[in-house]
């Protein structure tokens, strides 16, 4: 029991860490788009739209970089679904707000769930090193995670618990007898047959 609270204090020290250093990152994307929103105000060609949506997600990076399972779930987003569309980043992070409510847990717990020695979410197992180096697939991410975290969009998978990227793999056994619920560009989601 004493080396599995060791284990736990552990892993909330790397949360920590993690969480500091996503909020570093977070702090330098704020100045680069308030720099950009200085630009915009000096610029008489600039329209108020891209202002206004500039500002949005200002508002979101801040927002999501003040709560550590919002910005889990922006991580996994970066990883899972980077360079997709934002529709797909938004059915995955759908998928693990399913999960979170429906074994009412926590992001940081769905995200970081083995079962039987394989992580759940396949970014924390292949992933050598956590490097977020694409400011726009960071942003887009980052306000996905925003927008589904404080339920500005709805479920778009149907209430899918699962997926897979069916361009990389081959259908996995595990999903042979599940019921598809969405196909994306690069992503299936399913959830348990009734």
């Amino acid at each position: 029991m004493e080396l599995n609270g060791k284990i736990k204090s552990v892993l909330v020290g790397v949360m920590v860490g993690v969480a500091i250093a996503m909020s570093t990152y977070q702090n330098i994307q704020l100045n680069s788009l308030k720099r950009k929103i200085d630009k915009t105000e000096q610029s008489s060609l600039e329209s108020k739209e891209n202002t206004t949506h500039i500002l949005e997600e200002v508002r979101k990076l801040e927002h999501c970089a003040m709560d550590v399972q919002c910005l889990k779930l922006a991580e996994a987003i970066y990883f899972e679904s980077g360079n997709n569309s934002y529709s797909d980043k938004i059915a995955i992070a759908n998928v693990v707000k399913n999960r979170v409510q429906n074994e009412e847990s926590s992001y940081i717990d769905i995200l970081t769930e083995r079962n039987k020695k394989i992580c759940q979410f396949s970014y924390l197992c292949v992933r050598k090193s956590f490097t977020i180096d694409h400011d726009r697939m960071w942003r887009d991410s980052v306000n996905a995670a925003s927008d589904v975290y404080y339920n500005k969009v709805v479920d778009t998978t149907d209430g899918a618990l699962y997926y897979y990227a069916y361009k990389r793999i081959k259908k996995p056994k595990w999903a042979r007898n599940m019921l598809v619920t969405k196909k994306t560009e690069s992503h299936t989601f399913l959830k348990e047959k009734n």
